[in-house]
């Protein structure tokens, strides 16, 4: 009967600190989940509303998620080609004109 009753005293115990460590467990989740969307979520700098009914949030050219891609950090945004076509492939790579 006494080894019964220290083994549920042992018992007893350990059950409020595995109920503990679960619980600091979670909060670090949260915490990862929370950091996370903060850094995935980017602050729109406007929302439209299409005709159809969807919502359209404008975020940045410089905040665009695929930027957060490790091989992308120190990526420059070109918003002119530094080189023109007609001057790499010839001819041939001018835009078809309809006359």
């Amino acid at each position: 009967v006494a080894l019964l009753l220290l083994v549920a005293l042992i018992f007893s115990t350990l059950s409020p600190s595995e109920a503990e460590a679960e619980a600091a467990a979670a909060t670090l989740r949260r915490r990862q989940v929370r950091s996370l969307l903060k850094r995935l979520n980017k602050p729109p700098l406007a929302t439209i509303q299409s005709l159809d009914g969807d919502i359209i949030d404008c975020v940045h050219i410089s905040r665009q998620p695929a930027f957060d891609h490790p091989l992308l950090k120190n990526h420059t945004i070109q918003m002119r080609p530094s080189i023109q076509p007609s001057v790499m492939y010839g001819e041939a790579a001018r835009p078809f004109t309809q006359t």
